[in-house]
């Protein structure tokens, strides 16, 4: 309320004010993320600062996922992910204990579109979750004929997952 009566600051600094505020607050703002979730047509500044804020609430904002797959799907074309970098450190954050989150990380890793060093660190969060990132076998077996970084650390989480299903790649 108080950053209203400030007329320089518009609707979107006022979105990104606030979700830096909860951001702060850590995990004792954890039920204020179906207000995030809710949050319409959020721009770059504003998706971005709702990231940080769930990767810093941590694992108990797993229930912001559905937020990251909309974020992702705006972001779809953004060859640098600006916002999908703060997005991977937030899902190694908050998904190392969420099988929820492979979906997400595949999404980013699949996306040739992407930024390569983003599409690498996807991957490697992929593999520090081990057996939990099962399913993102193919995705990862796909890379493999990819740019040499993704695919040097899709390897490596073929191998952190340690399924025989990578066996063929």
């Amino acid at each position: 309320k108080r950053l209203s009566k400030h007329r320089y600051l518009s609707e979107r600094n006022l979105v990104s004010a606030a979700a830096r505020a909860l951001g702060k607050l850590g995990p004792k703002a954890t039920s204020t993320i179906p207000a995030l979730i809710q949050e319409p047509d959020a721009d770059f500044w504003a998706d971005t600062e709702f990231v940080k804020a769930i990767g810093r609430i941590g694992p108990e904002a797993a229930a912001a996922l559905p937020l990251f797959r909309k974020i992702i799907h705006k972001s779809i074309g953004d060859r640098w992910g600006s916002v999908d970098e703060v997005m991977v450190d937030t899902l190694e954050k908050i998904g190392l204990q969420n099988n929820e989150t492979v979906p997400a990380l595949v999404e980013i890793v699949q996306d040739s579109n992407k930024a390569w060093p983003l599409r690498a660190s996807a991957a490697l969060v992929l593999g520090k979750m081990g057996a939990k990132a099962e399913s993102a076998i193919l995705a990862l077996i796909a890379t493999l004929k990819d740019d040499a970084l993704v695919a040097e650390k899709a390897a490596w989480a073929l191998g952190e997952i340690g399924s025989i299903a990578a066996i063929p790649a």
